[in-house]
Formats: structure tokens, C-alpha cells, sequence
């Protein structure tokens, strides 16, 4: 029987060469198992693997320069590592990585950000999300395990933005767009054994929610603009761990 119990934390870093020292300096004192990464924003011949490795982690990563790209970093070696969307369309590897590790299935995903809900990207936002629900069916079932996490580019409600007035997200807005996130993941996706979970610390670890408390600040969000200043460990990041 696989080992099903692991660590394993998300992390957007928009671009992560300009934060290295910060996740560095993160894995050595909280040792994840696995550690995904989005928005590496930097091609692979670039990628700071040394800095990984000196760490004790082994890295997989598909990036392009200055946008998207993703990452994921083990202490173990991931297994059946691939890349992007495999439907004849475009794959769009710099968004999708997968691997398996102690025989659970792990997807880190960047999603399109989509951008305002008349545009064009935000239309071929909607298509990578259905295009992605089918890509787990081909490749899942909902009798196995299964880790997704990423940054899914979606606030389902205001609760999961720290200052939705300040920033003018709102459920109608750009990011929050909870009618399209309840009907191609919350909805039918959990129906199919997904659920939704905002792993954070072992007090509140497996809490069905995502608006949860945390001892160092008031509430965990689930979308937070970074600072390259701030400590990894209290960054509150786009990130999303969905799981069977």
C-alpha cells in the first residue's frame, strides 16, 4: 500500500528566481515533502534547480520566459512526470505539471487569470478549465487519490480576498466569478470526488473550508498579492488543494 500520509504546500511566486532565498530558506525549516510552485515566469535553461538541489530536493519544472511556468520540488524522486493538456490542442505546458509521489497523484496547475468577463482570455480561460475537467477524467478516477493544487486564478466568494472593495473584485469581477467556478469545479467537479480544502497547519489541517484561522493572522485567503519582502511562511497566495 502507497504511503498516503505527506506534506505538501503551494506556492505562487511570481517569478521565482526573484524570490529563491525566500523559498530556499522556507523548505529548510518546514521540510515539505513536495513543494509546487506557479508563475515560476522563467524559461527552463534558467531555472534555479542548483538552489533546490543544495536543499536536498530534486525539481521538476516546464516554464517560458516572463510568464506562467511551474514547478514542482520533492525530497523523493516525483514519478511519471508530465507536462500540459493532452488533448490536440494547445498543451500549455508552462500551466500544467504532474507527478506521482508515494503513489499519490499530484496536478499543479496555473490557470488562465482571464482578465475581465468580456474578453477574449477570460472566454479561453473558461475552454482550459473545461478542457482541464476533461483532461482528469481521462487520467483519474474518483475511486483513487488525488492532490490538485495550484493557482486556480478563482476567489469563489469575497471571503477568500483580503480587501475585495479596494481591489473592485467582486462576485461579478474578474477574479471572483463564483457562478463559473460552482459550475465547472465546486459543482460538477465534486460530484465527481473533488473537494475542496485549504491545507494550512496541524490545527487546522483537513478543514473542509477555506476561509480558516491561522496562529500567526486573523484568516488564511486563498488570494493575497505578495509582497517580495515578506516571509514565505505568512504569504497568503492564490492557491487551492483539491482533493479525492
Amino acid at each position: 500500500m502507497p504511503t498516503k500520509r505527506i506534506k505538501v504546500a503551494t506556492f505562487n511566486a511570481n517569478s521565482v528566481r526573484s524570490r529563491i532565498e525566500l523559498v530556499v530558506d522556507w523548505l529548510q525549516r518546514e521540510q515539505p515533502d513536495a513543494f509546487a510552485l506557479q508563475e515560476t515566469k522563467v524559461q527552463d535553461a534558467d531555472f534555479p534547480a542548483d538552489a533546490f538541489t543544495r536543499v536536498g530536493y530534486r525539481v521538476a519544472f516546464r516554464g517560458q520566459k516572463a510568464y506562467s511556468g511551474v514547478a514542482i520540488a520533492t525530497r523523493e524522486e516525483l514519478q511519471d512526470v508530465s507536462y500540459g493538456l493532452d488533448d490536440g490542442g494547445e498543451p500549455d505546458e508552462a500551466r500544467l505539471i504532474r507527478g506521482t509521489l508515494r503513489g499519490i497523484p499530484i496536478v499543479n496547475t496555473y490557470v488562465p487569470q482571464g482578465q475581465s468577463v468580456d474578453s477574449d482570455k477570460f472566454q479561453y480561460k473558461l475552454d482550459w478549465l473545461a478542457r482541464l475537467r476533461r483532461w482528469f477524467e481521462r487520467h483519474y478516477s474518483p475511486e483513487k487519490p488525488l492532490l490538485w493544487v495550484g493557482d486556480l486564478n478563482v476567489a469563489p466568494e469575497p471571503m477568500d480576498v483580503h480587501d475585495p472593495k479596494r481591489l473592485g473584485i467582486t462576485p461579478s469581477g474578474t477574479t471572483a466569478c463564483p457562478r463559473h467556478w460552482n459550475t465547472i469545479v465546486a459543482g460538477e467537479w465534486i460530484t465527481s470526488g473533488l473537494h475542496d480544502r485549504l491545507p494550512t497547519n496541524p490545527v487546522t489541517a483537513g478543514s473542509t473550508s477555506r476561509h480558516v484561522e491561522h496562529p500567526n493572522h486573523p484568516t488564511i485567503l486563498s488570494w493575497w498579492p505578495s509582497s517580495r519582502s515578506e516571509p514565505l511562511c505568512t504569504l497568503r497566495c492564490s492557491i487551492a488543494g483539491v482533493v479525492r
